[in-house]
């Protein structure tokens, strides 16, 4: 029920673009589009947090796009 509420919140967020369920240390990752770090630290604060089962967050920020490509290799 709780992941359920959760995902249900992820889905309503337009500034959450993508989310994967991952193996490892966290449980998803998430690709936000924010449009400066304060409305960053609003979307996570205010919202990201107030999600039920969310207790921790940790971000990393993309200095630089080295490579991006939607072509699957064949």
């Amino acid at each position: 029920a709780e992941t359920d509420a959760f995902l249900a919140r992820v889905a309503e967020e337009p500034h959450i673009v993508e989310c994967h369920a991952t193996s490892g240390t966290h449980d998803y990752l998430m690709k936000v589009v924010a449009r400066s770090i304060d409305h960053f630290s609003e979307l996570c604060m205010e919202g990201i947090l107030q999600f039920p089962g969310v207790r921790h967050i940790e971000s990393s920020f993309s200095l630089k796009a080295v490579k991006l490509s939607r072509t699957l290799p064949t």
